[in-house]
């Protein structure tokens, strides 16, 4: 019985390890201050699989209140964008977000067709009035 007890929890690590967020570098777009701040941006699963879902992570903190705005993810390869993303803020974020220390979620499904290569991934969260709020650039590789 004890065996079968081990033997469970072992199996359950390794699905939770499977699925864990891994950190990833990240650059911001401009040298400007913005009223949202990275502090961590992580994928699940690391590396990036064709034909999986990415799951991107976010922690951040924000220097004023979120109610409202719009966001972008855009994603290129080979320099030829391949993804273009629009939504509310309020969808990638839950509002009112903030002041204070912020997180978000992100999916999209990865095609099982994705070529290996380094995709170039940029986010734009702006205000309602097109102004900054924040805009990231990272990069992630898929291989075979």
């Amino acid at each position: 019985m004890i065996m079968l007890k081990y033997w469970t929890l072992v199996l359950i690590g390794m699905a939770l390890a499977k699925e864990s967020f891994h950190a990833i570098d990240f650059q911001l777009c401009e040298d400007k201050e913005t009223a949202i701040k990275p502090l961590n941006v992580s994928v699940s699963p690391f590396p990036p699989r064709r034909g999986s879902k990415l799951t991107m992570a976010l922690e951040a903190t924000s220097s004023e209140q979120l109610n409202a705005g719009d966001f972008e993810l855009t994603v290129s390869v080979f320099g030829i964008q391949v993804v273009n993303q629009h939504g509310k803020l309020c969808d990638f974020f839950t509002c009112p977000a903030g002041p204070g220390r912020i997180g978000s979620n992100y999916s999209l499904d990865i095609p099982a067709i994705a070529p290996p290569a380094t995709y170039s991934t940029q986010v734009l969260l702006t205000r309602l009035d097109s102004s900054t709020l924040l805009c990231l650039a990272l990069n992630f590789d898929i291989g075979l």
